[in-house]
């Protein structure tokens, strides 16, 4: 039997990974995500106080925001219980027309700059990573990257971009407001038909069959914008690190 040559073994090298990658990225992710959203009901949100036993870690978002002028609201906690408990501080700017909402977990935690304007919609800048909203009612997008200063940027770049008035938040009324919009989001998929609830009361829910589709199809849109959104911060950074290190004397053309 002849020896391999060099070019096809590290032909496998490469191809053997790439194609366990793309196994992952494109059959077993999606699976997992059709299961999970169709199996998983969620609570509509309500904050409460916290537990005696919760301790919330220093928040670098908390600190920059204090910097930019943002008041702390307050700390709290939502009604699931064991890893999908999460604890949340809201922080509100100064003219009132941001909220800062901090996510505190061990594995997934994020913030959200969150600013309302009428007819219940609220423009929503967050990490990435998340699944993009299937209703009309939050206009979300996340920057390449998930610093709090861009994230802030980003976000005063998007509400200079909307021709409408804000509708400034109110410090005492922030629990009902959050509570309100999310009821308003799900009463919104349900009658999409994508979502359906599960208790009397509708203080829970789920996707439904078509709603899980979507949900799954939203997941794979979300890969794509959040990979070619760092290709673009990726291509930013190397046009300005070339302006830095290369004379632009030689794009000029002399005689």
């Amino acid at each position: 039997m002849d020896h391999l040559q060099p070019e096809t073994v590290v032909f496998w090298i490469v191809a053997i990974p790439a194609a366990c990658f793309a196994f992952l990225l494109f059959v077993v992710f999606p699976v997992l995500v059709f299961v999970v959203s169709l199996f998983e009901t969620i609570g509509v949100t309500r904050l409460g106080p916290l537990h005696s036993n919760d301790h919330i870690p220093p928040s670098r978002a908390l600190n920059y925001a204090s910097n930019q002028g943002f008041t702390l609201i307050g700390q709290f906690s939502d009604q699931e219980k064991g890893f999908k408990r999460s604890l949340i501080s809201l922080a509100l700017s100064a003219d009132r027309i941001t909220l800062l909402l901090v996510l505190h977990r061990k594995v997934g935690g994020k913030y959200q700059l969150i600013t309302r304007y009428s007819g219940h919609r609220w423009v929503i800048t967050c990490t990435p990573g998340g699944v993009q909203d299937m209703t009309a009612l939050e206009i979300c997008d996340s920057p390449p990257s998930a610093d709090i200063a861009n994230l802030v940027e980003h976000h005063q770049s998007r509400l200079h971009s909307f021709r409408s008035t804000p509708i400034p938040f109110v410090a005492s009324t922030l629990l009902a407001d959050l509570h309100q919009h999310e009821k308003e989001r799900v009463e919104a998929m349900v009658k999409m038909g994508i979502a359906r609830y599960t208790t009397p009361n509708r203080s829970r829910w789920k996707h439904t069959l078509r709603g899980t589709a979507r949900l799954t199809l939203s997941f794979y849109r979300s890969m794509s914008g959040t990979y070619a959104r760092a290709r673009r911060a990726l291509a930013r950074k190397q046009e300005f690190e070339w302006g830095l290190t290369k004379d632009p004397e030689q794009f000029l053309i002399t005689a």
